[in-house]
């Protein structure tokens, strides 16, 4: 497993499915990015765990954040949500089995890249800044079929 090669493919992926005018492996604040480059998308490592099977090579669950700001403008009446949503659509899309039993394997790296949990919404009623967080694990695959605990 080449770690670096799956957060690269998961990242290329996401951050070619929209306008992203700013896109990033490391997080920044809302605050840090100007309305004008925004939208904004920033993917976050979370963390790794190990599903152990006696005699065989660990499978890993590799848990990431994609984090996406959207800025309406001062002053317009715009819902926030409306420019949000259909990102939030492109993401979950890219990231959603099939009915076939499809999956996003980021190019056969993994077994599996898919949204896991609830997204986070802010829709910036007071404001002009909308954001989500969108929650997404990864399952390297090695020879045991045993699901992760």
């Amino acid at each position: 497993m080449n770690r670096e090669n799956i957060y690269q493919a998961l990242f290329d992926l996401i951050g070619g499915l929209s306008q992203f005018k700013t896109k990033g492996r490391r997080l920044k604040a809302f605050t840090e990015v100007p309305a004008e480059s925004q939208p904004a998308f920033f993917q976050v490592q979370q963390g790794e765990r190990a599903d152990v099977k006696e005699g065989s090579p660990n499978r890993w669950a590799l848990n990431v954040i994609l984090v996406v700001y959207v800025n309406v403008g001062e002053g317009d009446e715009s819902i926030s949500t409306s420019q949000l949503n259909p990102i939030i659509d492109a993401i979950t899309s890219a990231l959603e089995p099939t009915a076939s039993g499809g999956r996003q394997t980021l190019g056969g790296l993994v077994r599996y890249a898919r949204v896991s949990g609830a997204i986070e919404i802010d829709e910036a009623l007071l404001g002009a800044q909308a954001m989500a967080i969108i929650p997404v694990e990864i399952l390297t695959e090695r020879d045991w079929s045993v699901a992760p605990a």
